[in-house]
């Protein structure tokens, strides 16, 4: 009789992620890194600036060319402004890309980020880039 008063299951659920979930995110994250592997790729080999010597990389780098395009967005007065501000100004404005100054002489040009939408981008590899136009 005192088996018949107790309760024990036959089957039992265990709690985990199914196999075929981590199958999908595991080769969906495979495809998206190599995608991305792809993407720099292409812009480390393609990109006229690389090819010229100037290269992608950099925290410094990017502050700089950054800096400058938000001056001659902004103003030199753009120190005036709270993080919020900025980012709302900026997002108003249109994209930017990179541009050259060629010099007169072969001492230099300058390469900077702008804005400006006339003209064609070109960089000489010839050249030697990272002068402003009054140096």
């Amino acid at each position: 009789m005192e088996n018949a008063a107790e309760c024990l299951p036959e089957n039992y659920f265990v709690w985990g992620f199914s196999s075929l979930l981590v199958y999908i995110v595991l080769c969906l994250r495979i495809v998206w890194t190599f995608g991305m592997y792809l993407v720099w790729l292409d812009a480390n080999i393609y990109s006229v600036l690389c090819r010229s010597g100037r290269k992608l990389r950099g925290h410094f780098r990017a502050a700089a060319d950054f800096s400058e395009a938000m001056v001659e967005v902004l103003g030199k007065e753009a120190c005036v402004f709270s993080d919020t501000e900025l980012s709302y100004e900026l997002w108003r404005q249109p994209g930017i890309r990179y541009y050259s100054n060629d010099a007169q002489s072969d001492d230099g040009s300058h390469i900077g980020f702008s804005s400006r939408r006339s003209g064609k981008v070109e960089f000489n590899s010839t050249k030697l880039y990272g002068r402003h136009e009054g140096d």
